[in-house]
């Protein structure tokens, strides 16, 4: 007589940070600062024997979600961000070297 498994015949796959991170072109410490700071920005979290872990099925959902509601981490980045530090002065040094 044979016991039945009751383990499912596929088991679910997680994604790990690391792999998240790879996904949406970020650094792997960005995935963590936002589940500290902003958890609502990712897929739901799994935390298995201290390991940060994500569903498959749930990490292609938000992606498929982020990548709707706004430009996939891939595509190109909106020209109204503001940049951070100094501006250059590109467009007045070439004004001023077309002109000597």
């Amino acid at each position: 007589m044979q016991a039945q498994s009751s383990v499912p015949s596929e088991l679910p796959r997680f994604v790990t940070v690391l792999e998240l991170a790879q996904l949406i072109k970020r650094n792997q410490f960005t995935i963590y600062h936002w589940l500290k700071e902003a958890p609502d920005k990712l897929p739901r979290v799994t935390r298995l024997y201290g390991r940060v872990l994500f569903l498959d099925s749930d990490v292609r959902t938000w992606f498929a979600g982020v990548c709707i509601d706004a430009p996939c981490a891939s595509g190109p980045q909106s020209a109204s961000v503001r940049r951070r530090g100094r501006p250059r002065k590109v467009a007045s040094h070439i004004h001023a070297v077309s002109q000597a």
